[in-house]
C-alpha cells in the first residue's frame, strides 16, 4: 500500500488525519505533503515495478486523488508494468472529464485499474454524516463516467447505524451508477467506546453509533439480483 498524499477534501470524523475535536481541522501533528511523479519514479524505478503484481493507493492520510501528479503516476505504474492497481477514493473531486480519461487509461492497459468510490448513503445528508465535505452527487456522477468507458468502477460503504437499513438501497444507487461490486465495512474504529464515537462539528458534539445488523465485512457482486427481495435476503444477510 503507497500513501500518496496527506491532502484531502473530506473530513471524516474517524479518519486518522482529523481532529476530532473540530472536523474542520486536521490532526497538528500532520504535515501537508504529496509525492510527485519524480519521487515516486525515484522510489519505485521502472524495473522495480515489475516485482510487483499489485499495489494498492489507499488514502490513509489523505486521499490520493488529491494528489497532484495522481493521473501521470497512474498512467506511469500501468505502461512499466503488469500491476494489478487499486486506487480507493471518496470520488468527489475533479471534474467528469478527469474521471472518464481515466476510465479510458483502464482500457488502453488492459483494465488492471480498480477504482473504488465511497458511497455511504442514498442522500446527500445521509451520505454527508460521515464523508463530511463530499458530495454524493458529484461521486455518483464520477462513478458513471468513469464506468462508461468499460472500466471497472467499485463502491464502499462504511456502514454505521444510521445508514444500516439502507444498504441494499445504496447497492441499487451504486450499480445504477456504474459499479459492478460493493464492499460493506461496518466501522472498526469504536476504540475507546464500543457505543458511540464523538467529535465535534461546527462547535456541536455530534455523534457516530456502530452497526447492529453488519458486523464483518461483505462483498457482492451488483447484478441486477439485487432487485429480488428475495435473494436479497441472502446477499445482505
Amino acid at each position: 500500500m503507497v500513501d500518496l498524499s496527506t491532502y484531502c477534501n473530506a473530513q471524516c470524523p474517524q479518519c486518522h488525519r482529523t481532529d476530532q475535536e473540530d472536523i474542520s481541522k486536521r490532526a497538528y501533528w500532520l504535515p501537508l505533503v504529496q509525492w510527485s511523479l519524480k519521487t515516486f519514479q525515484k522510489r519505485f524505478p521502472q524495473l522495480s515495478l515489475h516485482s510487483y503484481r499489485n499495489m494498492s493507493l489507499c488514502g490513509t492520510w489523505g486521499d490520493p486523488m488529491m494528489n497532484k501528479d495522481i493521473f501521470k503516476i497512474i498512467e506511469y505504474i500501468l505502461s512499466h508494468s503488469n500491476i494489478i492497481l487499486t486506487v480507493n477514493t471518496n470520488g468527489s473531486m475533479r471534474d467528469e472529464t478527469f474521471w472518464w480519461e481515466l476510465g479510458m487509461l483502464d482500457y488502453k492497459y488492459n483494465h488492471r485499474l480498480n477504482v473504488i468510490f465511497d458511497i455511504d448513503g442514498i442522500t446527500q445528508e445521509q451520505h454527508a454524516t460521515y464523508r463530511v465535505g463530499t458530495e454524493l452527487d458529484k461521486v455518483l456522477e464520477h462513478m458513471q463516467a468513469y464506468s462508461e468507458t468499460g472500466a471497472r468502477a467499485k463502491a464502499f460503504t462504511i456502514v454505521f447505524k444510521h445508514n444500516e437499513d439502507d444498504v441494499k438501497e445504496i447497492a441499487k444507487l451504486a450499480y445504477s451508477n456504474g459499479a459492478c461490486r460493493l464492499y460493506i465495512q461496518p466501522s472498526n474504529r469504536f476504540d475507546k467506546n464500543p457505543d458511540t464515537f464523538r467529535y465535534i462539528q461546527k462547535n456541536k458534539i455530534k455523534n457516530l453509533h456502530p452497526s447492529t445488523k453488519y458486523t464483518k465485512f461483505k462483498e457482492i457482486i451488483l447484478s441486477e439480483e439485487i432487485y429480488n427481495d428475495e435473494k436479497n435476503k441472502m446477499l445482505f444477510f
